[in-house]
């Protein structure tokens, strides 16, 4: 008796001009970032509407897409989204959807034109997840650049007041 094989062929196609997301497509799929710096492309406008924040517009049904980080240090991040080519909005969770720590939409200072976003000084505690939503205002989608840049707080020397060896501290 012989064996019927089956060849199965997966073809994914994309409407011209558009990269798949790579991000995930909520916080339950979210891409792992997994060490900074780190610096990601992708294209919005596959996805769906999933979540949406106040800062300061809201009502905006923009596709997104999500990214989580947990650093393993106190850490303080930049998140920009200045390089993208569309008016972009980003916004950050702590540990779920209920715990938003900031929010951006309109960054004025990006070289690459006003309608960016840019969270700067974000300071994130070691061992939290951090879900990164890269969204879009109003209906805007389209192709992103999401850089992520950290570095561990300097630590402050406490200050201590006494006497060491004949002089004042």
């Amino acid at each position: 008796m012989a064996l019927a094989r089956r060849l199965v062929i997966i073809i994914w196609w994309f409407l011209p001009g558009f990269a798949a997301a790579t991000g995930g497509e909520t916080i339950e799929t979210a891409s792992v970032i997994p060490e900074l710096p780190y610096s990601d492309t992708g294209n919005t406008c596959g996805n769906i509407n999933d979540y949406d924040e106040e800062c300061p517009y809201t009502g905006s049904t923009a596709k997104d897409v999500v990214y989580v980080y947990t650093p393993i240090v106190d850490t303080i991040v930049d998140l920009d989204l200045c390089q993208s080519w569309y008016d972009t909005k980003i916004y950050v969770y702590a540990d779920d959807t209920e715990h938003l720590i900031a929010c951006n939409d309109d960054f004025w200072g990006c070289i690459n034109g006003d309608h960016k976003s840019l969270i700067e000084s974000l300071y994130l505690s070691s061992g939290v997840n951090y879900y990164i939503v890269v969204d879009g205002w109003g209906t805007s989608c389209g192709d992103f650049v999401l850089d992520v840049r950290g570095e561990a707080p300097v630590p402050v020397a406490p200050v201590t007041w006494g006497r060491v060896k004949g002089t004042y501290r």
